[in-house]
């Protein structure tokens, strides 16, 4: 209860970091006192997170991921450039160290975004031994507007400079002082999709990438590519990325709205962005090149040109 008495938002988690309740409801407002004592008393609770954003009173947390930093030295030399920028500003800092080694800076701004992606690295070649599929580790990122992040007394957890009930509020200059200094530990470059716009066809006539959103085998695709099918509603497949997660699930693809969405910030995809099938296979198959995709789709044999062209061709005997 000290937590809330704080200003914080509280849900309870499980041994693989999920809440044991839907908690979409606690990123608006804090869990009351019944409520929380329901969700603590869950067979399955593990640890304690805390909701950031504006219900946490504009909480917003860094968290480093030791676990994917090569030299382990990444919590050391971002709070090192931080001082070499302004001294005083890491001391006000909350620091919490996380289970895996890391380290969560915490601290509330008048300004505070969505989750951000900070700095990643590719993967090794050793990495890739392991698991083909996986391209990217997350090194930092945020936990802002629609996200949580595990605390102590969570197993793991602990305290290493600070508690919550010295919380600093820093200024924006400040708060950028440290986002930018945590992006300049970033290793990987995002690949720019192209996005050109499709010739216009005769009625009647489908293009390769609206012929592949009405019939392409979407989810065969992303389990080519190391995905993995978890779950399975009507209306819903969920799916894990390739690569090392503790998470039950790490996207989705949507049956009756036709798209594919991400919350894993460890892919190539844009986390809560809406993908259709064909951009989807833009992704995996051609780099994000929209125009490769239109081509080796219809050599493929979608698109109503080159169905028209195949029925042709099997009148002849050819």
């Amino acid at each position: 209860m000290l937590y809330s008495e704080l200003g914080l938002s509280v849900i309870a988690t499980d041994v693989l970091k999920q809440s044991v309740v839907k908690w979409k409801e606690f990123q608006s407002h804090p869990a009351n006192p019944a409520q929380l004592t329901r969700m603590f008393q869950h067979p399955a609770v593990h640890g304690l997170a805390i909701v950031t954003g504006t219900v946490s009173d504009n909480l917003e947390v860094i968290d480093i991921d030791s676990k994917y930093d090569l030299d382990t030295l990444l919590p050391k030399r971002l709070l090192s450039d931080i001082g070499n920028t302004l001294p005083e500003l890491v001391g006000k800092l909350v620091i919490v160290q996380s289970r895996s080694g890391g380290i969560h800076l915490y601290y509330r701004c008048e300004e505070v975004e969505s989750n951000q992606l900070l700095a990643r690295r590719p993967t090794t070649e050793k990495e890739k031994q392991i698991h083909p599929k996986e391209k990217i580790k997350v090194l930092i990122e945020t936990r802002g507007m629609g996200g949580y992040v595990l605390a102590p007394p969570s197993p793991g957890y602990q305290f290493l400079q600070h508690d919550f009930t010295k919380i600093p509020n820093i200024s924006r200059e400040e708060r950028n002082i440290i986002l930018t200094s945590a992006r300049s530990f970033n290793q990987y470059v995002e690949k720019k999709m192209e996005r050109r716009m499709r010739k216009t066809r005769p009625a009647g006539e489908l293009t390769p990438l609206d012929d592949y959103n009405r019939r392409g085998d979407v989810i065969g695709l992303l389990q080519k590519h190391g995905w993995i099918v978890v779950h399975q509603t009507t209306k819903r497949t969920f799916l894990k990325r390739p690569g090392d997660t503790d998470k039950r699930s790490s996207g989705s693809f949507n049956h009756e709205l036709n798209y594919f969405s991400v919350f894993s910030t460890s892919t190539d995809f844009i986390p809560k962005a809406g993908y259709l099938p064909y951009a989807v296979y833009a992704m995996l198959e051609c780099g994000g090149d929209y125009a490769q995709a239109m081509r080796r789709l219809s050599k493929e044999g979608y698109g109503s040109r080159s169905i028209q062209q195949k029925s042709k061709s099997n009148r002849y005997g050819v």
